[in-house]
């Protein structure tokens, strides 16, 4: 293979598909020059080959949409013509008739027509085409451009001069240009995985463009202002977003304008007759030497900049300009009524856009994954609500603000109200007390799942969410009709888990209410709302909770303000409780009248009717951690989280509900910060936080190598921690549209023995936005205990592109150069790393327009940016390096087996979970038939076979009678011995091969049949793949493994070792054998 000669400078015209277009112009010239072909539209031939080289049916698109609005165009020109309602258009007006139909073709093609003609032939072949948006034509004048094309010869004469034309300069680029210099189109290529590319996400430019260039074509007409063509203006409006652009635009054309005038009047050009199409491709030729020097000079010169921020917009547009300024002889006849043009339709195409706006406002954006101001899972328990008062200080702003003093009085009101409705427990007060909330815009929240504070039913004062930072208010939790005192927390953050344990402690003491400070009271500073909300809830006093660690663990203190205060006890009923224990325990309280130390807040001692109780932080944790529901637990890594995959897979999105904003931070920092870095008690804790949110801790017991670890389901985003020492993150965040991706994750996590793995299996967008369940897993992970920078690989999938490298894995790294690899994925890339299935792999260049591809628009990966120092990598597997990961239900494939014994019948799925490496090195052992093993009844003694004709000695079959075993030397065979011949392995291999291939349970018969083999099915413990293990039981003892499902062609020979077979299922051949060499 040769090797591409580097002509090209880097970060210029290598990444552009300049050099194309020049080829196409002068493809589109020679025979111009030669039959007298038309010489329009000259960016179409190398425009369209680049597209036909990276995706054909977007090209066979483009060419149909030509096609309809070239039909569509001549039929308004010429069919209405003789009614008279219509008039022939010529020129100008023409040109802007068919970009304007264009449009309207394009619109209704991705609106609804190819969307309903996908669904119709997927029902037709019963297969899942591409995404439809695959098949979308590119471009903002491509299409109008080649229907422009087919005008003057016709339909059937235009496509022939166009077939050739972009043929000749496809097969040019593909044989020349991509083999033999550095030319690439990764950029345009990946482009157009952005969905910016998508017409519909055009339409403000589309307005731009039509009104420019309907102003255009009035202005030439009433002033006579030559453009080169209304789409030089239309274009150059689109440029006042962007003012730089505009200026290097108007500068490329100057100098062009002057380098023409140069060859033209003082080179040996002179003498030649450049007119008319010659000249064009003259000017244009200078137009890309000038971007080539241009690059040459920034890559030597200005290392930090890219050459292609230097180059003018689109690949004509600078030509035209200095074309049309020759004749005119000075620049500002042509440029100053083209930038007039260009302002004038910027102006009014914007005011259009604003107008449509108004009139027909665009649908806003679907809410389903938007933040919820509600925490609606926290509040629907005691041990919840008490759990978002804690986020709800946590997330306090840090600079006190007094309330509105309205807002002071109807708080005060409301409070007066609530403590009416908890001492006397009537439907009147009741209703007086929500009426008060109300006014003050707090919630009153009945508690669906109490914990047992009392026989009483509880509920939750909370402040509304409105989602902006507000005034602190308290959280109270109340028991209308509860004898006991009130419990007010004041420091819930700096004296964690105050405001959790409260809720144990109201059980013992059978408490009425629990207040909880909005913000950590200071000493010596006044904080009104919660001053005032207890006051109100507690005139008699109240006990106070705060967490002391200088005091001895299980002897709390309590500081009574006054003698005459009662003591602290807890209840008959709960003083035997565990958790009562742990807080108060048996032994008699130790009560003192003097204040405690250091602790002091609100008035001075002895002013108010307080007894401050002091607890060990310790005591408290280890009270919460009683009584935790048993961790649930699944016996290998990758059948678990392929049930996870395909349960929120198969789950409707109207069914998910976005989490509030405190749910998610609580679900950061009290579930999965504790599980990355806490200790033993601590994720004790986790687990028991994270039923309140509906999320899920486990315990894995496999998860490669035989190593366990924990996971985290919470909404379907998954997190997995493993137990090996490693700075490693392995994330997947596009489960359900890129398919395989979640497995290639699972399989890198698990051959790298990463430190973590994030599967986003629900639709909630992650990445997209930061208020995801997958945004607060991937910050927890940044909290991690070793404060050392890590390396987070995100997994993502590419769409399929025909003639580009279908092996090729594209490498995007946000803040980082092209080229540059992070530390670590180099070597994950060679041949005996993790990825060292991949071919090959390019690295993005991290600019403006593959924004999307680096990262820089990913919320995980910015986070990461903004606030670590961890480095990240986005590894887009193209559909051939996914392929063999996006497999179907391993369950449906295994169970089939079940008609032949293989698998044990109307058992669940993970009674077949085997481990692979296993069934290699111990399947030929000599024993009981797999099928025995794995069947929960003994197989029945098989007759033996006799030739035909030959009489049974057993007899006929009789009902009730034993069954009849053949005579002769049971168990197995021998080696070398006479009576068994050997057994074809090779065959046999190949039977089972084929069956993988295509599922002809015949193929598995015959291998049953053969005599001396051992054949056995099962569900891959590090995998989660299906799987077929053929042994031999004599002789070599050859074993082999084929998986069932897509895999990639081809065997794989490895050691009949442990660390060997278990680096080795990760290569994904469809057999996986085991040297015979070294069974022996």
């Amino acid at each position: 293979m040769l090797t591409p000669f580097e002509v090209l400078p880097h970060g210029g015209l290598d990444q552009s598909i300049l050099l194309p277009v020049l080829v196409g112009v002068y493809v589109a010239l020679l025979f111009t020059e030669t039959f007298g072909w038309m010489f329009v539209g000259l960016v179409v031939p190398g425009y369209l080959a680049s597209v036909l080289a990276l995706q054909p049916t977007t090209a066979a698109v483009i060419v149909l949409e030509a096609i309809v609005t070239y039909a569509l165009a001549r039929g308004l020109a010429y069919a209405l013509a003789p009614t008279r309602v219509w008039a022939p258009f010529f020129g100008r007006d023409r040109f802007f008739v068919i970009v304007l139909i264009s449009v309207l073709v394009r619109q209704h093609d991705q609106l609804w027509i190819l969307p309903a003609l996908s669904s119709w032939i997927e029902v037709q072949l019963g297969a899942e085409l591409p995404p439809v948006r695959e098949f979308y034509s590119i471009g903002l004048v491509l299409v109008p451009l080649t229907a422009n094309m087919l005008w003057k010869p016709g339909l059937v004469r235009g496509l022939v001069p166009l077939g050739v034309v972009v043929g000749l300069t496809y097969a040019i680029l593909q044989l020349v240009l991509l083999p033999l210099t550095n030319l690439s189109l990764s950029s345009f290529e990946l482009l157009y995985e952005d969905s910016a590319i998508d017409f519909l996400g055009h339409a403000r430019a589309y307005i731009l463009l039509l009104t420019t260039a309907t102003l255009a074509a009035r202005f030439n007409l009433s002033f006579g202002w030559d453009f080169g063509g209304i789409l030089v203006p239309a274009l150059l409006c689109l440029l006042w977003f962007t003012p730089r652009e505009m200026l290097v635009t108007l500068a490329e054309a100057g100098v062009l304008w002057a380098l023409s005038v140069l060859a033209l009047r003082h080179s040996p050009l002179r003498k030649f007759n450049l007119e008319g199409p010659r000249k064009l491709a003259l000017v244009f030729t200078l137009s890309v030497a000038l971007k080539w020097a241009m690059s040459l000079v920034v890559a030597s010169a200005l290392p930090g900049l890219r050459a292609r921020e230097l180059f003018g917009f689109g690949y004509l547009l600078s030509t035209l300009l200095a074309l049309r300024m020759l004749p005119k002889k000075a620049g500002r006849r042509v440029l100053l009524p083209t930038v007039v043009t260009a302002f004038a339709g910027w102006a009014l195409g914007s005011g259009l856009g604003i107008g449509l706006d108004v009139v027909a406002p665009a649908p806003p954006p679907p809410v389903a994954y938007s933040p919820r101001n509600t925490s609606d899972r926290l509040l629907r328990s005691e041990a919840g609500a008490l759990a978002l008062a804690r986020v709800r200080a946590e997330l306090a702003p840090p600079r006190h603000e007094a309330p509105a003093p309205e807002a002071l009085l109807a708080h005060a009101a409301a409070w007066s109200a609530l403590a009416a409705w908890v001492a006397a427990p009537t439907d009147e007060a009741a209703a007086l007390a929500r009426d008060a909330a109300a006014r003050a815009d707090l919630g009153v929240h009945a508690m669906s799942a109490p914990t047992g504070l009392s026989h009483h039913v509880s509920y939750a004062i909370s402040p509304i969410e409105r989602g902006a930072p507000g005034p602190t208010w308290p959280l109270a939790l109340v028991t209308p009709g509860a004898p006991g005192p009130v419990i007010a927390v004041p420091r819930p953050v700096a004296e964690a888990p105050t405001a959790e344990a409260a809720g144990p402690l109201c059980a013992a003491l059978a408490c009425r209410i629990v207040l909880i400070a909005g913000r950590d009271q200071e000493p010596g500073v006044l904080d009104t709302p919660f001053a005032a909300a207890l006051a109100r809830l507690a005139p008699e006093g109240a006990v106070e909770l705060r967490a002391d660690p200088e005091i001895t663990r299980g002897r709390p203190v309590a500081h009574r303000e006054r003698a005459s205060l009662p003591a602290i006890q807890a209840s008959p009923a709960r003083a035997a409780l565990p958790a009562t224990g742990l807080l108060l325990p048996q032994a008699p309280l130790m009560t003192e009248l003097a204040p405690p130390p250091s602790l002091a807040l609100g008035p001075a001692w002895g002013e108010a009717r307080r007894v401050v109780l002091r607890i060990h932080p310790e005591a408290m944790r280890a009270a919460l951690a009683r009584d935790v529901p048993e961790i649930r637990s699944a016996p290998a890594l990758m059948p678990w989280l392929a049930d996870q995959v395909h349960l929120w897979r198969d789950r409707p999105d109207a069914g998910l509900v976005a989490p509030s904003v405190a749910e998610l931070t609580f679900l950061e920092r009290h579930v999965a910060t504790p599980l990355v870095r806490g200790t033993a008690e601590d994720r004790l804790l986790a687990a028991r936080m994270a039923r309140l949110i509906d999320a899920e801790v486990w315990q894995i017991r496999d998860c490669g190598a035989r190593r366990p670890c924990r996971a985290l389901s919470a909404g379907g985003e998954l997190l997995v921690l493993g137990v090996a020492p490693s700075d490693l993150v392995v994330e997947a965040t596009r489960v359900h549209d890129e398919a395989g991706t979640w497995r290639l994750a699972a399989e890198l996590f698990g051959a790298a023995r990463a430190r973590a793995l994030l599967i986003a299996a629900s639709r909630a967008g992650a990445g997209a936005t930061a208020f995801t369940q997958a945004q607060a897993l991937h910050q927890a992970l940044s909290a991690d205990e070793t404060g050392a920078p890590k390396l987070i690989l995100q997994v993502r999938g590419l769409g399929a592109r025909s003639g580009a490298p279908a092996d090729a894995l594209a490498i995007g790294r946000p803040r980082a150069g092209v080229g540059a690899l992070p530390p670590g994925l180099e070597d994950m890339l060679e041949p005996d790393g993790p990825l060292g299935f991949v071919p090959r792999w390019r690295a993005l260049e991290d600019v403006a327009e593959l924004a999307a591809l680096v990262g820089a628009r990913d919320a995980l990966l910015a986070f990461s940016s903004a606030f670590t120092s961890d480095d990240a990598a986005i590894l887009w597997f193209p559909p051939a390096l996914r392929r063999v990961y996006a497999i179907p239900d391993p369950c449906l494939e295994l169970r089939r087996l079940g008609a032949l014994e293989l698998v044990p019948t109307g058992r669940d799925c993970g009674a077949w979970v085997r481990d692979e490496a296993g069934a290699l090195l111990a399947g030929a052992a000599a024993g009981a038939d797999v099928r025995t093993a794995m069947s929960p009844e003994p197989e029945k003694p098989r007759r033996a076979q006799r030739p035909a004709g030959a009489p049974d000695p057993c007899g006929p079959p009789r009902r009730g009678a034993p069954a009849c075993a053949p005579a002769g030397p049971s168990g197995p065979v021998p080696p070398g011995s006479s009576k068994r011949p050997p057994a074809d392995f090779a065959a046999a291999l190949a039977h089972v091969e084929a069956y993988a291939e295509a599922g002809n349970l015949h193929r598995l018969r015959s291998v049953l049949a053969e005599p001396g083999l051992r054949l056995q099915a099962g569900l891959g413990r590090a995998t989660g793949r299906g799987f077929l293990a053929l042994c031999e039981e004599a002789g070599e003892r050859r074993c082999a493994l084929v998986w069932l499902g897509p895999a990639r062609p081809g065997r794989t020979t490895a050691p009949a070792t442990l660390p060997a077979l278990g680096q080795a299922l990760w290569r994904r051949t469809r057999t996986l054998l085991v040297d015979a060499e070294e069974r022996k």
